[in-house]
C-alpha cells in the first residue's frame, strides 16, 4: 500500500515543509516546516505528492524532485519527477520514463528539487536544460 504523503512549497517564505492537513474548502493549508506549524493559503503553496518510491539512500521521492538516474538511451542523468497522463514519470527533454518501470531499480538518487535547487536543471551555459 502506498503511503499517502504530501509536502508543500511556501513560495512567500521560500521553504519546503511536510503537509499536515488542509481544509476541505481549500482555503487554508497547515504545514510543518520542521519546527513549527504554519497556516498558508493555497495561492502561495505548491503541493507535491510522495510517489511511493524511495531512492537508493532511503529518501522519499516526491513530485518536483530532481533525480540522478543514468538511463542508457538519454543524453544526461538529471531527471525531474512529474505527473503525466495519469502516472508519475521521470522527465528529461522529450524523454519520459514511467515510475512503474523503475520500481525495482536501486540506482535512483534524489539530489534536490525544482524549487530549492533550480540550478540543478540549468545548463552550465546558463540556459534551460529542458528537464
Amino acid at each position: 500500500m502506498i503511503d499517502m504523503d504530501f509536502r508543500a512549497w511556501d513560495s512567500e517564505q521560500k521553504r519546503m515543509g511536510r503537509l499536515i492537513n488542509w481544509n476541505t474548502d481549500g482555503e487554508v493549508l497547515l504545514f510543518d516546516n520542521g519546527f513549527t506549524w504554519k497556516s498558508i493559503t493555497p495561492d502561495i503553496a505548491t503541493i507535491m505528492q510522495f510517489i511511493g518510491l524511495c531512492d537508493k539512500c532511503g529518501v522519499k521521492i516526491y513530485q518536483g524532485d530532481v533525480i540522478k538516474y543514468n538511463h542508457i538511451d538519454t543524453a544526461g542523468d538529471i531527471w525531474i519527477v512529474d505527473f503525466y497522463k495519469g502516472e508519475f514519470v521521470l522527465r528529461q527533454n522529450f524523454w519520459k520514463i514511467s515510475i512503474r518501470s523503475l520500481m525495482f531499480k536501486n540506482n535512483l538518487e534524489v539530489i534536490g528539487d525544482i524549487y530549492r535547487n533550480p540550478e540543478l536543471i540549468n545548463t552550465e551555459k546558463g540556459g534551460r536544460n529542458n528537464v
